[in-house]
């Protein structure tokens, strides 16, 4: 398989549609940081699994593949398979209303047409031989891979090694076995078994102190059940007396209530419980409600009840109850008068909770606009400073000018003062010395005159290396500056629906505000005046229901002093039963106490008889047994697992090495084309025993080293970045020849950030037919390494 067409639009980085084609060979995607390199890649991985190197290991969500200008973001792939023709691949990112949507859809050679993700990632994955995870990390390496192998921990390393070469399944086997778990439970199972051992031990011990305390009990038992029967005897002979005193006790006790319940009845003075005061009263309450029901404008058929309404001695008893019918019809229409106010009032709380949404949600819109403000402020800060965008974007490339030719001319300058270095030094030992370059004779006469040309050719670096500060400097400031006013832009953007929505919000608010305080202020005085003629009705109420209690009370006081003679009656007939109900109930008492205690006896009975001590005995034996049988059976259990887990470990290491074998001749056999060097003479990936502490096994792991001057050193210690970068970059390349399948092309994402151009030319040009393979997609920095090359596709990003 080779990657034909790739057609994006609004994908990453870029905010319109872009077309790139690749060709056999080396395609070298070209360009400054933030071009879009890395998305060119990306797109390849989305359009093949649906997913980029990054959302496929949970680093950024699927929505930012969307650019953050665009609603839809769309990549079609283009790739042709030996023997079958071209395939046409098409996936399509929608974001709406905070949902993410996705479509896809694959064209064959043939014509037919697939669709939805599980079909056609099944189909890509049946072409290329691979699944996403094998491709990212061997097809499609990326930086963060490089580095990773490159100075991450051996520890690091060799969990992403055995991903690669295929054995983490072994790995993983081995790390599951729960040795420490076992060993944990058998430690555990011993120590309970000393414990229930102690436990048997005591509880014999106790076995004979047991059958005394049962002895004991039973005596003191047969002793209480003879007084509880002597004394039982003798209540009998009480009975009689004792039941005709608690008769008339209870006869006396219901004349008593009756007594207080009629009392009760009688709540006011002597005065008040009047017959010709509680007609006067009747009178002014009647006037007094009519007054009341003019102001709640109450309907004629209450009125024409009042107005029946006659009071006089001879049925004073009825006047009080049409009152309190007419008390009721008033509070009645009060209600209905008071719920059309209510109807008013929740008006006004619902304009409120719209008042208080309006209010939370221009809180919540407040940070936003806070940063929507401060953004605009901050652009128009730097562009003051620094002036317009295009602008800065143009002093940025006219500085990065300056700054490779004040580079080139230090370089030229410091080249030529070491080649009159070396003419001085010749003509001092041998009298005279030829310029290698324009063949001029220097004698002695003359060092004078170049020892002044170097002397003032070091000034001139010395000015040249002060003015290239600065600009290095001042670049650095624009470009920052640049990512600032971009990011600004684009947060404006984000928030520009929000700060339009806070200033309506706001408007809305001070309208419905004032709404709001005009009708709190009309409320107000109509919820004053029902609340008084509330308070007026309760009086009228309250005083009708008084009246018709006091009615009440004038046959109570009747009452009263006809039972509170009988009750002097039935006192002085208890008295004379009172010494015998109170021998009888002393002799209640003692036989209650000593059947206490007779219950308390039978219980302890009972408890030891229900927890014998030789069932405990007879049940610590049996956990005796199971436990030694269990221990038995762990320790059993934790040799079997030591052996188990030595063997994986063997297998592993094994399996290591042996996968290693054909990898480090792949890898020096790249290494060797891609980079040479008279210091690294040889690269080897090793698998190295470690022994742990004390009672734990050893484990293994891979080691990277090198030969260098016949010595062999861990790469770490002794290789620079760039080395390091070389070596790790050629054992994923070695790594990807072995399992690349159906795959006749590789794509690297800025493979050598750190190394000389001399050395990313070797490596470009060397790369294709180290590997053996056709197509190779390359993204780099290096403008100036590209122009030395030739017969490679490059695609220039501005």
């Amino acid at each position: 398989m080779k990657l034909r067409r790739l057609e994006v639009e609004c994908f990453r980085g870029f905010s319109g549609r872009r077309v790139f084609d690749f060709q056999d060979g080396v395609t070298l995607i070209v360009g400054p940081v933030g071009a879009g390199k890395t998305s060119i890649l990306s797109a390849i991985q989305f359009a093949l699994f649906g997913a980029d190197f990054y959302v496929g290991f949970g680093v950024s969500r699927k929505e930012s593949l969307v650019n953050v200008g665009c609603a839809e973001a769309s990549v079609q792939l283009s790739f042709e398979v030996a023997g079958e023709g071209v395939y046409s691949l098409r996936r399509r990112l929608s974001v709406s209303d905070g949902r993410l949507t996705e479509s896809v859809a694959l064209e064959t050679p043939g014509g037919d047409v697939f669709e939805g993700a599980s079909k056609v990632e099944g189909i890509i994955e049946e072409v290329l031989g691979l699944d996403f995870n094998e491709f990212v990390r061997s097809v499609s390496v990326s930086y963060v891979l490089v580095h990773m192998l490159a100075y991450g921990r051996p520890l690091t390393r060799s969990r992403a090694l055995d991903i690669l070469l295929g054995v983490n399944a072994v790995r993983r086997f081995l790390e599951s076995i729960p040795l420490r778990t076992v060993r944990s439970s058998l430690e555990q199972a011993k120590a309970e078994l000393s414990a229930v051992q102690a436990e048997y031990e005591e509880a014999v011990k106790s076995l004979s102190a047991f059958n005394e305390r049962r002895a004991s009990i039973s005596e003191e038992l047969r002793g209480i059940e003879r007084q509880i029967e002597e004394l039982s005897a003798k209540a009998e002979s009480l009975r009689a007396e004792a039941e005709r005193y608690e008769s008339l006790a209870k006869e006396l006790e219901n004349e008593r209530s009756y007594l207080s319940k009629l009392k009760e009845r009688v709540k006011h003075p002597p005065s008040e419980v009047d017959l010709y005061k509680i007609i006067e009263e009747a009178e002014n309450l009647r006037l007094m409600l009519g007054e009341v029901l003019e102001k709640l404008k109450a309907p004629q058929s209450i009125l024409s009840m009042l107005e029946s309404v006659a009071v006089s001695s001879e049925k004073v008893g009825e006047a009080i109850l049409s009152l309190e019918k007419i008390v009721d019809a008033a509070w009645n229409h009060y209600d209905k008068v008071w719920e059309d106010f209510q109807e008013s009032v929740r008006e006004v709380q619902l304009k409120k909770a719209e008042l208080e949404a309006l209010e939370k949600v221009i809180v919540e819109l407040e940070p936003s606009v806070s940063e929507y403000e401060e953004a605009e402020e901050r652009i128009q800060e730097l562009e003051s400073r620094y002036g317009e965008l295009s602008e800065i974007e143009e002093r940025v490339r006219s500085l990065e000018q300056d700054v490779k030719e004040i580079s080139r001319k230090i370089q030229t300058y410091r080249s030529v003062l070491q080649l009159k270095k070396s003419l001085i030094e010749d003509a001092g030992r041998k009298g005279s010395a030829q310029c290698p370059v324009c063949g001029h004779q220097v004698d002695l006469k003359g060092v004078e005159g170049i020892k002044a040309d170097m002397e003032q050719l070091a000034k001139s670096i010395i000015e040249l290396e002060k003015k290239l500060s600065e600009n290095e400097k001042r670049l650095k400031e624009l470009r920052e500056a640049l990512d600032d006013i971009r990011s600004l832009k684009v947060l404006l953007v984000s928030r520009e629906l929000e700060y339009e929505k806070y200033r309506e919000y706001l408007e809305r608010k001070e309208s419905l505000s004032e709404e709001i305080r005009e009708d709190e202020v009309k409320l107000k005085e109509e919820e004053r005046g029902y609340r008084e003629l509330s308070a007026v009705l309760t009086k009228i109420d309250e005083r009708v229901r008084d009246l018709r209690r006091r009615l009440v009370e004038l046959e109570a006081v009747a009452e009263i002093a006809k039972v509170e003679d009988r009750i002097r009656k039935l006192e002085e007939e208890l008295a004379r039963y009172e010494p015998k109900y109170r021998e009888y109930l002393d002799i209640r008492d003692k036989i209650s106490k000593m059947l206490s205690r007779k219950n308390e006896l039978e219980a302890q009975l009972r408890a030891l008889d229900e927890s014998s001590i030789q069932d405990q005995v007879r049940w610590l034996q049996e956990r005796l047994s199971s436990l030694e049988a269990r221990v038995a059976r762990l320790e059993a259990l934790y040799q079997r697992l030591e052996k188990v887990k030595s063997a994986t470990r063997e297998v592993l290491t094994a399996l290591r090495r042996e996968r290693i074998e054909e990898l480090n001749r792949r890898m020096n056999a790249i290494i060797s084309a891609v980079y040479s060097s008279e210091i690294v003479k040889s690269v080897r990936l090793e698998v190295v025993e470690r022994s742990r502490r004390k009672g734990l096994m050893p484990t293994s792991y891979y080691e990277l080293f090198v030969e260098v001057g016949g010595t062999k050193y861990r790469f770490n210690d002794l290789l620079s970045d760039g080395q390091k970068t070389l070596v790790v970059l050629s054992l994923l390349l070695a790594v990807y020849s072995q399992i690349r399948r159906n795959v006749d092309f590789i794509m690297l994402d800025e493979p050598l950030p750190n190394v000389d151009e001399r050395i990313k030319v070797t490596f470009l040009k060397s790369l294709s037919k180290a590997l053996g393979i056709d197509q190779v997609i390359l993204t780099t920095q290096a403008e100036e390494a590209v122009k030395e090359l030739e017969g490679v596709n490059v695609v220039k990003l501005p």
